[in-house]
């Protein structure tokens, strides 16, 4: 068993380094993007942040009948904080027009930061071994995601703070070697089909666009403000049901692998 605890810098996460804020506005003659982009010319540090944590390793072994049980669970906790927001000063009119859709740094982008990982991540993997045959199986849990939704057609500052839940996924591997060289392996990857929530669920479970009391109420007012538009919340909920943040979105597939090893120890 071990664990572990460190302090100072760490790489920025995918978020950070692809943290972006543009906007479409429609004007009388053409349309106009505004706001700023991740591309090389435009890169800013827009917010300090700060990552707590515990990560935890157990692995246990022993003999099982003619063969050995290997089980292992690794977990992760931690949080990320933003300690302080840095917007450049040729940014400043966008943060102060009023316009929140039109921030350089908005709710829909902060959240990506904060939550837009799993907090919470368990691996338990068990494992046995007898003459040249192997079976293993990993569980996954994945901790609850919350974001913004992004809806084009609604407030400029955003939708629905959906909520996603935590889910678990379970992989199973059967491997045989024939030869000191070869390995043979058929598995089945999240075998009981585990998806994230589809989104209409997330958008229920977290809160309304701010405001609003319920997603009812914000209908309401959408609908009195753009008569005759039909709302689409969570954005494009019924061509796009699942979003990648929490978990892989294959489902259930089955493989078949063969390995040779060319080298190494005979």
């Amino acid at each position: 068993m071990r664990a572990g605890y460190n302090t100072g810098f760490r790489a920025p996460a995918l978020q950070q380094v692809q943290y972006r804020q543009i906007t479409l506005l429609p004007t009388s003659s053409e349309p106009r993007y505004s706001g700023i982009s991740n591309n090389q010319s435009e890169v800013a540090a827009a917010a300090d942040t700060r990552t707590q944590g515990l990560g935890f390793v157990a692995t246990y072994r022993r003999p099982l009948g003619r063969g050995s049980c290997n089980v292992s669970l690794a977990a992760n906790d931690s949080r990320t904080t933003i300690t302080q927001l840095r917007v450049p000063e040729a940014f400043q009119d966008l943060q102060k027009d009023g316009l929140p859709g039109n921030d350089y740094i908005d709710q829909r982008q902060l959240p990506l930061i904060r939550t837009g990982n799993p907090r919470q991540k368990l691996i338990l993997s068990t494992r046995y071994d007898i003459g040249k045959l192997s079976l293993l199986m990993r569980n996954f849990y994945s901790g609850k995601v919350e974001s913004y939704d992004f809806n084009l057609n609604a407030l400029p500052e955003g939708s629905s703070y959906m909520v996603f839940h935590g889910k678990t996924s379970t992989d199973l591997t059967a491997s045989y070697r024939p030869a000191k060289r070869l390995q043979l392996t058929a598995g089945g990857n999240n075998l009981f089909n585990i998806y994230p929530d589809n989104i209409s669920r997330p958008a229920r479970s977290g809160r309304a666009p701010d405001g609003f009391a319920s997603l009812e109420e914000y209908t309401s007012y959408y609908q009195s403000q753009n008569v005759g538009k039909t709302i689409n919340l969570p954005y494009d909920y019924d061509i796009l049901p699942y979003q990648a943040q929490q978990m892989p979105l294959a489902g259930r597939y089955f493989y078949l692998k063969a390995a040779y090893s060319l080298g190494g120890a005979k």
